[in-house]
């Protein structure tokens, strides 16, 4: 079995799929990409049981069959050779990469042994690629590692009639995005909760949309030149509109970068092990952190607050990152007291709505 292809198209192909690959896993065949060669169409695909990625390139051959090879060595390898076009020849598990001037030979696995995700059966939604990249990119850093709450770990990604939304949530913040569309996305509501690291997937992409198709157990992504298909991590999620309070009592607003460069440099003050940050809410807001064995830090930046003066503490780390996700040039903190989930989020938004919820930690 012989082909010949481009280097660039490879390598493409190549670093989309090795997106799947475990750093470690108990199974070799799992740390190899299958190619299945089907005349001048090659498919490769990597899995790490989770998920898989596959993706298709043109070649020049008129043989067809399949090979596995290590997936990481085989990516260095093509990123490091200069040659326009490479010849790719497989037999007998042993897989030769040649150039005009220099071969390479991998060892493979037999492709019987490699493990195939069930298919997913139904029509799909066609979604902007952009608004999914900037939904999860607003929420994804809001999931928990390692949970033993496992839908805690993912990304809730819902369409209800015409709304997309992508909700996660570690039980101390939650970030959710809503982008609104003048038509249905599906004819009933659909849901799943995904694995945040889907989003390697599109990063790259340069198709305006993608096909998402959903079932039960898993979710898959197809592109015109390339497929992820994940499982699911298991729900339900809880019921996260119930969490977030409608009525507040008192408003702040404040300059994003401001309130963001003065958490930045605040934050090295803040102890090791809570670290606490104290906003004091009055005609101004007041920014300290103290630390016994360091020292402390106040700073001072203007604001427009409406109603009453409080003091309330917060993880630091946690409140820098919402405020460091929010584009608008103000950004809005609502709360009722010192107890109470805090709701973070920007003055203006272009064509989507996006908050963040934050529990205070006692002062």
């Amino acid at each position: 079995m012989k082909f010949t292809v481009l280097r660039e198209s490879l390598l493409k192909a190549t670093k989309q799929v090795t997106k799947a690959l475990s750093p470690r896993t108990p199974m070799p065949i799992l740390s190899n990409i299958l190619f299945e060669l089907d005349r001048d169409n090659l498919k490769l695909t990597a899995t790490n049981m989770d998920f898989t990625i596959s993706a298709k390139i043109s070649v020049a051959s008129d043989d067809k069959g399949s090979f596995t090879l290590l997936g990481k060595p085989f990516l260095q390898l093509i990123q490091n050779l200069d040659e326009v076009e490479i010849t790719v020849e497989n037999s007998g598990g042993t897989t030769y990469i040649s150039t005009s001037k220099n071969t390479y030979r991998f060892q493979g696995q037999p492709a019987e042994d490699f493990p195939r995700m069930e298919s997913i059966e139904g029509e799909g939604v066609t979604l902007p690629t952009s608004d999914i990249i900037e939904g999860m990119n607003f929420t994804a850093f809001c999931t928990a590692k390692d949970d033993p709450r496992a839908f805690l770990n993912g990304v809730l990604w819902e369409l209800r009639g015409s709304e997309l939304r992508f909700v996660a949530s570690d039980a101390h913040k939650l970030g959710f995005y809503l982008k609104d569309y003048d038509k249905d996305l599906a004819p009933e509501k659909k849901e799943a909760i995904v694995p945040k690291n889907i989003i390697d997937f599109l990063k790259d992409t340069e198709h305006d949309s993608v096909k998402v198709y959903f079932s039960n157990s898993l979710l898959k992504i197809e592109l015109p030149d390339s497929t992820l298909t994940t499982r699911l991590i298991d729900g339900p999620y809880v019921p996260y509109e119930s969490v977030i309070p409608k009525d507040y009592e008192d408003e702040v607003v404040v300059n994003t970068e401001e309130i963001l460069s003065s958490l930045r440099r605040v934050i090295n003050f803040t102890p090791q092990n809570t670290n606490l940050i104290e906003l004091e809410f009055a005609k101004e807001m007041v920014i300290h952190a103290e630390n016994r064995e360091m020292g402390e830090a106040t700073e001072h930046i203007s604001a427009e607050h409406k109603g009453k003066t409080e003091k309330i503490g917060f993880n630091g780390h946690y409140l820098t990152e919402i405020i460091r996700h929010i584009k608008s040039d103000k950004t809005i903190i609502k709360f009722s007291d010192i107890n109470s989930p805090v709701i973070i989020k920007p003055s203006e938004t272009e064509g989507y709505q996006l908050l963040y919820l934050l529990m205070p930690v006692k002062l």
